[in-house]
């Protein structure tokens, strides 16, 4: 099944979908970048929180940008946004550059991927390749926005379903939680935990209400990091292990659940943190729900269509250099399109058969299809016998 989703590649979005129309955007983005932070280092986290906020809204599509008009309702003035999103203006300077250097052509969801993207990097954290060529949002849902960005007051299982309900599991929800390792919460988000949560080391409550008392002081601004709120790292997760969490949805991370042991390698092994950090990061931009939920329910009508499977499984054998990679989910259109193409192709039920039984496993362990792991006897089996290139940094 990891060579089936090497037929699923998409030439419209790459990281390299501007290197002809608008070769020195990266670039703009980066100066630009850099430029704020040094001007204000909270802004790196402002624009991160910007991005995350736009991405859990119907995708990663820049409608977290759009004004509010008298026939038009944005989400700006959504509760996680009112008073609280901040960094417009940046992506506004980058815009007008943009645009300078290239009219027309870049979108502005791409250039806020971008901008998040360098801001962590800018600040410490890792990187990762932003896929681009997304087009812009016409549309905005200010209800959507309401519902579906998590809470500070979440606890464990509401975070859990929250990000599933995007396509992204127990452990993506706990990498990207480590954004919160740069930045500041305001008062009002964290006041009940310092005054009512029993998991929270005293001193630590006892500072944080020096600056945020029981009534009062809503937008006075504390660290989501205690140690490092200007550099990216994993003391994040060493803070939770030490029940030094500021939001409640923070410290729900490490409280006896299903995410106390990876919250403890996070907060000692700083290069697992910042892998898994950008391959959430990067499999974020590709987990609109819709998307992934038509792709999901395609590839299991196929799975039980056994000639079809092995038409499929064909054409990836014998594909010269098929990479998989989080790259590879793509619209459902595209996908309805390469499937009518893959019944050109003669069947090799062999194959097809070895494909099957990882996708069942799959599906039956986890209900996470394409897991890395699940699938690494499969690859190899392929690796030995086709000339596919697999990477194995799946979901």
């Amino acid at each position: 099944m990891v060579s089936l989703m090497a037929c699923f590649a998409n030439a419209q979005l790459s990281p390299n979908f501007y290197a002809s129309s608008c070769p020195n955007l990266q670039l703009i983005v980066r100066n630009a970048m850099r430029e704020a932070i040094n001007r204000e280092l909270r802004l790196g986290a402002s624009i991160l929180r910007l991005f995350f906020h736009d991405c859990f809204v119907n995708g990663c599509d820049a409608s977290i940008l759009l004004d509010d008009t008298a026939t038009f309702t944005g989400e700006k003035n959504a509760g996680p946004n009112q008073n609280s999103a901040r960094g417009f203006d940046v992506i506004d300077t980058i815009k007008t550059r943009v645009e300078a250097a290239c009219t027309g052509t870049v979108s502005c969801a791409d250039i806020l991927a971008l901008a998040a993207r360098d801001g962590v990097v800018l600040l410490g954290g890792p990187t990762w390749a932003v896929p681009l060529g997304r087009r812009d949002a016409r549309t905005a849902s200010q209800s959507a926005a309401n519902s579906q960005i998590p809470s500070p007051f979440s606890s464990l299982s509401t975070l859990i379903s929250n990000f599933a309900a995007k396509g992204l599991n127990a452990r993506d929800m706990t990498a990207l939680s480590g954004g919160h390792t740069i930045g500041f919460a305001q008062c009002f988000t964290f006041r009940s935990r310092i005054y009512n949560d029993t998991n929270i080391a005293p001193m630590f409550a006892a500072n944080r209400r020096g600056v945020c008392p029981a009534s009062g002081g809503d937008s006075n601004l504390a660290p989501l990091d205690i140690q490092s709120p200007n550099r990216f790292g994993n003391t994040y997760y060493q803070n939770l292990v030490s029940q030094r969490g500021l939001l409640h949805s923070d410290q729900e991370l490490f409280n006896g659940g299903s995410q106390d042991a990876l919250v403890r390698l996070y907060s000692t092994n700083p290069t697992a943190f910042s892998n898994d950090f950008a391959a959430a990061m990067a499999w974020t931009m590709r987990k609109d729900k819709a998307m992934k939920q038509g792709i999901y329910d395609r590839l299991v009508a196929l799975e039980k269509n056994e000639t079809l499977y092995a038409k499929v499984c064909k054409l990836c054998e014998e594909s010269s250099k098929a990479v998989v990679s989080r790259e590879l989910f793509q619209t459902q259109g595209e996908h309805v399109a390469l499937l009518e193409e893959f019944k050109a192709f003669k069947s090799n039920p062999e194959l097809g058969k070895m494909m099957k039984i990882g996708w069942r496993a799959s599906i039956r362990a986890s209900g996470v299809p394409l897991s890395s792991k699940l699938f690494s006897r499969h690859d190899a089996w392929c690796i030995s016998s086709s000339t596919t290139i697999l990477t194995t940094n799946l979901p």
